[in-house]
């Protein structure tokens, strides 16, 4: 039976935000899926409903074409009978047992397979107070494995690690995932993890699932205003398509114009650039080949950490993340003229309203 997980759930928590949630998720051919969205969205009370650990007031909820929930038809299945592990966001270690004791809470048996594969076996008689955020982790996943569940759940496993840990353990988690073979649902509101844990993500806002699909194709192509702004998107910019010639549209943003592929749109619509895509130069307009190359001014400049904000005034607002070194090379400061350079194949076009 593939490995679909799908969930029409609804609930009303007691301070009055409403879970309305339709979810189906292809774990047979992407495994490992994000549930993304910002706090407050509902993903952990969703997280609750699948696992068992909440009821819905109405819905049902079906993995591998086995009922976990059906309010209509009266069935429902404990925690332990749907065999879904979980790792919680404080990872919920037991502090008075070891970390062997902990990996084998649920199986013993399996706890010095399991210490072996996850590099725990030199921890074995230690506490997890003793042990690091990134140890605590690992220790969280194995003991979930060890249950050998037939899906794992996972409530933002890296928020609680400073930043040098995240960067690290993203590449190790999702190495660990792969190796598991076990379908994984990860939540998180971070938009890198996200990307780099995540085959397949559901973007929720507000307690509805708006968008599902690849994670790339989601964060490049969003299909809705509010979910390129959940996704990050930081310029959604009011556009009227003028012409189309070549394969190209001709679109007037604020008093400009610029280009994008022709992807058979019509109307009004709103044009979707990621901040990243936006290029900064000071090179004259003869030395750059590309399509949308905008005269502007530098309006304000903030550094974050290895990179740096810089808000435009090309005829309309317009935002670009660069580099810092790259701000420091173009010694950007406030109020000075430079271009913004846009590839036409990075502008996508949501229907506007």
């Amino acid at each position: 039976m593939a490995a679909t997980l799908t969930a029409e759930c609804r609930k009303t928590l007691a301070g009055g935000f409403r879970l309305d949630a339709s979810l189906e998720l292809p774990l047979e051919e992407s495994p490992v899926a994000v549930l993304f969205g910002p706090s407050g969205a509902g993903k952990t009370t969703l997280l609750r409903l699948l696992t068992g650990l909440e009821r819905p007031d109405e819905g049902a909820i079906v993995f591998r074409g086995r009922t976990w929930c059906d309010t209509a038809r009266g069935i429902w299945l404990e925690p332990q009978q749907r065999r879904a592990g979980l790792v919680f966001q404080d990872y919920a270690l037991f502090p008075h047992l070891s970390v062997k004791a902990n990996v084998g809470f649920a199986n013993p048996e399996a706890a010095s397979r399991m210490m072996e594969r996850f590099g725990l076996a030199g921890l074995a008689g230690r506490m997890p107070t003793g042990i690091s955020g990134g140890e605590q982790q690992r220790v969280a996943l194995a003991r979930a494995l060890a249950a050998e569940p037939e899906l794992l759940l996972l409530d933002e496993p890296l928020s609680a690690l400073d930043a040098a840990a995240r960067l690290r353990m993203r590449r190790e988690l999702r190495g660990m995932l792969a190796e598991a073979g076990v379908p994984a649902v990860v939540i998180t509101h971070d938009r890198t993890e996200a990307i780099a844990l995540g085959d397949w993500m559901a973007v929720m806002v507000e307690g509805r699932i708006l968008e599902t699909g690849p994670v790339r194709d989601v964060f490049a192509r969003p299909a809705s205003a509010r979910v390129a702004e959940a996704v990050g998107v930081e310029n959604i910019l009011p556009a009227q398509i003028t012409g189309r010639a070549a394969g190209l549209l001709r679109l007037r943003v604020g008093g400009v114009v610029i280009e994008c592929l022709d992807g058979g749109e019509s109307g009004p619509v709103l044009a979707s650039i990621r901040a990243e895509d936006v290029a900064l130069t000071r090179e004259p307009a003869r030395a750059s080949s590309q399509r949308n190359r905008l005269p502007g001014v530098a309006r304000a400049i903030f550094i974050e950490g290895p990179l740096a904000r810089v808000e435009l005034d090309c005829g309309f607002p317009l935002v670009a993340l660069v580099t810092a070194q790259s701000a420091a090379e173009l010694a950007l400061q406030p109020g000075e003229a430079l271009a913004a350079v846009i590839k036409a194949t990075s502008v996508h076009l949501i229907a506007a309203g």
